[in-house]
């Protein structure tokens, strides 16, 4: 087991061994990403979904959606809603195990306007499935430069849902019909 301290929330999070080995799936799936196939998506002002090839995204794109597969099979799909001010970046990686089964997520936003750094503040939460319920299990509050901001009291003016999708294959179904 190991134990996590999560200092804003002041909550110590215990991880069996099987939570363990979901989160290291996760973290393995983040760094295999350059080695699967990547298909893109552009979501539209109007709702509608269209692939993005050869980088060339659509004017009027709304939200971006990357679909990470490994033979055949999805292991990451990453939705991340486009921020014309370039004020915050957020994003909602979801991961799925060899088989295509969901294991958990990782939320990331970079914003500004924290109050507690010069630059941005990077925050990212891990969240993994347990049975039907997802339990945060890792959580980091770092500056441009990755100094642990996690103590400091910082502002978050920004409240983003993640968008979190349990079945890749109905989902991609879904976008490639709009």
């Amino acid at each position: 087991m190991a134990t996590i301290l999560i200092w804003p929330l002041l909550l110590v999070l215990t991880v069996s061994a099987d939570s363990q080995d979901l989160l290291d799936a996760i973290e393995n799936t983040a760094r295999i990403k350059t080695d699967g196939n990547q298909t893109m998506f552009a979501k539209l002002e109007t709702g509608k979904y269209v692939r993005v090839i050869n980088d060339d995204w659509p004017d009027g794109a709304i939200e971006g959606v990357s679909i990470f597969e490994m033979d055949g099979i999805a292991r990451s799909i990453s939705v991340y809603p486009v921020c014309t001010s370039g004020e915050w970046s957020y994003g909602t990686e979801n991961y799925y195990d060899k088989k295509g089964r969901f294991i958990g997520y990782v939320e990331i936003k970079n914003h500004f306007n924290s109050n507690c750094v010069e630059g941005s503040l990077h925050r990212t939460k891990t969240f993994i499935k347990r049975g039907s319920r997802l339990t945060l299990v890792k959580e980091t509050i770092t500056d441009e430069e990755g100094k642990d901001m996690s103590r400091a009291a910082c502002n978050d003016p920004y409240d983003f849902r993640p968008v979190i999708i349990k079945d890749a294959r109905k989902y991609r179904r879904r976008i490639e019909k709009e």
